[in-house]
Parts: C-alpha cells; sequence; structure tokens
C-alpha cells in the first residue's frame, strides 16, 4: 500500500494506538498517525526521526483525566514504556 501511494504522489496514514504498531508501521513507511493513544518516549522519537506526522486523539486524555478511573492503568502503562 505504501509503494502504490508513493507512485500517486501521496502517502500513507495508519490508526494505531500502541508503541509497537506505530513502530511497525514507520517501519514500514506510513507517514502518519491518527490516535497513538499510547505513545511511548522511543516511540516519539522514532516518529521524529523519521520526520512521521502524529495526529493524537485528545479526547481520551480528557475524559481519563476527568473520570480518574483508569489512573492506575496509565502509570503502569508509563512505566513499562519508559524503561
Amino acid at each position: 500500500m505504501v509503494m502504490v501511494a508513493k507512485n500517486a504522489n501521496t502517502c500513507v496514514i495508519c490508526h494505531a494506538y500502541s508503541p509497537e504498531s506505530i513502530r511497525i508501521a514507520i517501519e514500514n513507511g506510513v507517514r502518519g498517525i491518527e490516535h497513538g493513544n499510547l505513545l511511548g518516549r522511543e516511540t516519539a522519537l522514532l516518529l521524529a526521526e523519521k520526520g512521521c506526522y502524529l495526529t493524537p486523539t485528545l479526547i481520551t486524555f480528557f475524559q481519563l483525566a476527568i473520570r480518574q478511573s483508569h489512573i492506575s492503568y496509565l502509570q503502569t502503562h508509563a512505566q513499562r514504556t519508559s524503561m
């Protein structure tokens, strides 16, 4: 798909959430990531290095902050991805 997009002078944008899915997309030539809710530091640096775009879904974080029901999950995930 990426090759077809390049041949048509356009790019591929991917809906991805986890660091692994974002990394795989970038390594395969995707130029933009939609959502990226679980993006970690290492993956963010890869995005920047490859010149990829990120269109985050900020409402997710807003809702989590209001409800605070998933705080322990976010803290656990942040600890895992920062290692």
